[in-house]
């Protein structure tokens, strides 16, 4: 019964006052106080395998991290505020996702969990990472997602057509190389990457060249080319390794579910 509670809440998004009444409709009568103390000293109870999930996550030598926000009541603050929930998810040999819960979007967070953390971090552009990677000396390589660049060159298609159609043509290339390779073992896909993606990369490199000088850099269009330029080491980190991943998009799967949940119970605390 408290497993189904737990599961009813933190898979299926189930506030408690909603488990209260299914239960009641069946003529079981629980209390919310009740249920609440049990998911309380479940939680108690399973503090040991999280931890143990963050110390095997960390031992992945590739973490996929993104972060989103939840309504938090009860705080410091007077009325609401907004915390974020971080996740790390691991590769197929350490194959985890683990949830941070903070009460800011700051840099300290993320900073905490991975201080002692060596390997690649793919994430999309918070500039919260930058001094992770920095202060990592070079023991946290960061991989960026080309999900989040062509979203760019997306929205500036109304503006600048032909120049934004070009590389949203180029990107929808690397993504077919991707699509061929998702069955390769690691060294196959990074041979196919070295082969067929970095010739595309390379013409990608000198086309936001050439547009750098043309366009307003607050356009839509600019902005596509900025963000693409300062994100450039980055992008191309994932044709280096064949465990890597061309996008961020495992992440933000992930958190999707807790979009689901936020529009169930709609905040915390």
């Amino acid at each position: 019964l408290v497993s189904f509670v737990l599961t009813s809440k933190f898979a299926d998004h189930l506030p408690l006052y909603r488990l209260e009444d299914i239960f009641t409709r069946h003529g079981v009568f629980l209390s919310r106080s009740t249920l609440c103390d049990w998911v309380r000293n479940a939680a108690l109870l399973l503090e040991p395998l999280a931890e143990l999930q963050k110390k095997l996550v960390l031992q992945s030598p590739i973490l996929w991290t993104d972060d989103t926000p939840v309504t938090v009541l009860g705080g410091k603050l007077f009325g609401s505020c907004k915390g974020r929930f971080w996740v790390y998810i691991g590769d197929d040999q350490h194959p985890y996702s683990v949830y941070e819960f903070t009460m800011s979007r700051a840099r300290d967070g993320p900073a905490a969990f991975l201080k002692d953390y060596r390997g690649f971090l793919q994430a999309d552009a918070y500039g919260g990472y930058d001094g992770i990677f920095l202060g990592s000396d070079g023991g946290i390589l960061e991989v960026a997602c080309w999900a989040h660049a062509r979203r760019k060159f997306f929205e500036a298609r109304s503006n600048a057509p032909r120049e934004a159609n070009q590389v949203l043509e180029w990107i929808r290339q690397l993504y077919d190389i991707e699509d061929r390779a998702r069955d390769f073992a690691p060294a196959e896909r990074q041979l196919l990457r070295q082969q067929e993606s970095v010739p595309i990369l390379d013409r990608i490199e000198k086309y936001l060249d050439e547009l750098r000088g043309k366009v307003l850099p607050k356009s839509a269009l600019g902005k596509a080319v900025t963000y693409a330029r300062n994100q450039w080491a980055a992008l191309r980190r994932y044709a280096s390794d064949g465990r890597l991943t061309i996008d961020n998009n495992v992440s933000e799967r992930t958190l999707r579910l807790q979009a689901i949940g936020r529009k169930n119970w709609e905040f915390l605390g």
